[in-house]
C-alpha cells in the first residue's frame, strides 16, 4: 500500500460532509479524497438500511478495491472503524476523532461486543428536527451479526479532554481492542487538553497538522 491511497472521510451523527473541508483541501492534488454526506444527511437520499454494515458497504462502493486511509468523526469514528473490521486488507491507515468502538463487533479475539447503552443511544439521536432524530434512530440500530477483525497498518485515535459526550475513556477502549487485532506498537492515541467532542472543528489548527503528518507517513 502507498501513500497516495484515497481518503475517505466520515462524518458524524450530528455532522456533515462540509465540515471536512479544511483537511480536504490540505490533502487534495496529493491523492483522491472523498467527503461524502452520509445517507439520510445534508440533502443526501436515505437508503433502506442504514445499519453499521450496510452503511461500510455503501462507502466501499464509492471506493472501490482498492487500499484506502479511513477517517471518520463520532458515529464516522465508529463507522471507520467497522470498515476496518469488514475490509481487514483495504485500509491503510485509520483515524478514530472521537468515535466509540462498534457496539456490536467483539473488542478482540474472544472478546464480547460492548453493546451499546440507552444513555449512549440517547446522546447520538437527540437533538435536531424529529426527521434528524429519526435517520439517527435508524443508524443505532443493533446488529448482533456484525463481524470482523480490523487490522489496519497504523492507527490514530484522537480524543478531546472535556469531551462530555464521550468520555477519553472510551477512546482508551478503542486502543485497548485495535490492540487485541493488531500489534499494540502500530496504535497511537492523541489526548488534546481543553478540546471537547470535535477537535478537527474546535483545535482544527493543531488537529489538521497531526492529521496530514500522519496520513502522508509512509
Amino acid at each position: 500500500m502507498t501513500a497516495t491511497a484515497p481518503l475517505l472521510l466520515i462524518h458524524g451523527l450530528h455532522g456533515a460532509a462540509s465540515e471536512w473541508d479544511s483537511l480536504a483541501s490540505q490533502l487534495r492534488g496529493e491523492r483522491l479524497v472523498l467527503t461524502p454526506d452520509l445517507p439520510g444527511f445534508a440533502g443526501a437520499p436515505r437508503r433502506d438500511d442504514h445499519k453499521l454494515s450496510a452503511m461500510v458497504a455503501h462507502l466501499a462502493e464509492q471506493v472501490g478495491p482498492v487500499p484506502v486511509d479511513v477517517v471518520g468523526h463520532g458515529w464516522g469514528g465508529t463507522l471507520a472503524l467497522a470498515f476496518a473490521a469488514l475490509h481487514p486488507g483495504s485500509v491503510r491507515r485509520l483515524v478514530d476523532i472521537s468515535g466509540a468502538w462498534p457496539p456490536w463487533l467483539a473488542a478482540g479475539h474472544d472478546q464480547p461486543a460492548p453493546g451499546m447503552t440507552r444513555s449512549q443511544r440517547l446522546t447520538e439521536a437527540m437533538a435536531g428536527s424529529p426527521s434528524q432524530r429519526a435517520v439517527r434512530q435508524e443508524y443505532l440500530q443493533a446488529e448482533a451479526g456484525l463481524s470482523g477483525a480490523p487490522r489496519p497498518e497504523r492507527s490514530l485515535v484522537v480524543w478531546g479532554a472535556r469531551d462530555r459526550l464521550l468520555r477519553p475513556r472510551f477512546g482508551e477502549k478503542v486502543v485497548s481492542a485495535l490492540g487485541r487485532y493488531t500489534d499494540p506498537a502500530t496504535i497511537e492515541m492523541v489526548t488534546l487538553p481543553g478540546v471537547g467532542h470535535s477537535p478537527h472543528l474546535s483545535a482544527s489548527d493543531a488537529l489538521g497538522p497531526l492529521l496530514c503528518e500522519f496520513l502522508r507517513a509512509s
